[in-house]
């Protein structure tokens, strides 16, 4: 940067500013840095932020998602349940109904079983908010 400035005061103004530029820039850095670390594809966070914003519903029914994944799986895709075997973050049963890209780990099979889990909810249930209520009623869905 350029500096102009003509008295003692204006220079050690200016190397303020800059050395808040730099502070803001690095603390900007970080924070995108940390949201990455959190969001990798994968984490529970990044499987949130999928059903959020590719499998859209509305914000009553998401919250409703968010309740019922949290109980079912913790919202990992990769979550089996040891004594019925269901699988992933709908914990469907038998796995194999959602297809074989949902049977992996990362993004893309995080996001097919979410879409998996869209389509039977709907068809089954009507929608999030009943599948949990019958979830609460019955223990399962």
């Amino acid at each position: 940067m350029k500096r102009c400035a003509a008295t003692p005061w204006h220079a050690r103004r200016m190397r303020e500013l800059e050395r808040e530029a730099r502070d803001r820039h690095r603390d900007r850095r970080r924070a995108r840095l940390e949201h990455r670390r959190r969001m990798r594809c994968g984490s529970p966070e990044c499987n949130k932020y999928l059903a959020k914003h590719r499998v859209r519903v509305s914000d009553a029914e998401h919250g409703c998602r968010l309740t019922l994944n949290t109980r079912e799986s913790g919202w990992e895709e990769t979550a089996r349940n040891p004594h019925s075997g269901a699988y992933g973050i709908p914990q469907a049963l038998p796995p194999s109904k959602m297809g074989a890209q949902a049977l992996g780990s990362g993004w893309r099979a995080a996001l097919a079983q979410l879409r998996w889990q869209l389509g039977y909810v709907v068809k089954r249930f009507g929608g999030f908010c009943r599948a949990l209520a019958f979830h609460n009623a019955h223990g399962w869905y």
